[in-house]
């Protein structure tokens, strides 16, 4: 049986593959086999992990970019948190960092206190709020920068 066009790796992932490489310049890599040692090769801590923050950070510094990723936001390595959550926080922050931690991206430094013990990129302000507060959050309106603007003052 000849194999068919209509595969998801056919219509899908060869198609973004060949705009990415021949239209944007950028580089791609075959991931397939990326866990087979039982480490990534691509330097990823868990497969969950869909940007490289190895590779991000160091562009990043040399940006010297001040504004989050797109509406994202990247929480450093050294970053303390609360531990307890408000009664109030929504289950998917629990879960979320309840992930982080199982993943090693966060540690329990005591009764009260987290740390990110590596960094991570997060995919909203409100959601890195969220997690580094415990409980529900504003991130545009929480995070601010030295002069007090929050990122929504920056951003607009």
């Amino acid at each position: 049986m000849a194999p068919s066009n209509f595969t998801e790796d056919h219509l899908v992932e060869q198609s973004a593959i060949q705009l990415m490489e021949h239209e944007l310049g950028w580089d791609s890599a075959n991931a397939y086999d990326e866990w087979s040692s039982g480490a990534s090769d691509l330097g990823r801590e868990a497969k969950r992990e869909v940007v490289l923050v190895s590779r991000l950070r160091p562009v990043l510094e040399k940006l010297n970019l001040e504004l989050p990723i797109e509406d994202g936001l990247i929480v450093f390595a050294g970053s303390i948190a609360n531990r307890e959550f408000a009664k109030s926080t929504h289950d998917y922050v629990e879960a979320i960092r309840d992930g982080l931690i199982e993943d090693g991206v966060m540690e329990v430094i005591d009764e009260g206190t987290l740390r990110f013990a590596k960094d991570h990129i997060f995919n909203s302000p409100s959601q890195a709020a969220a997690i580094v507060l415990a409980r529900n959050a504003n991130g545009w309106m929480e995070w601010k920068y030295p002069d007090g603007r929050t990122l929504d003052e920056v951003k607009s």
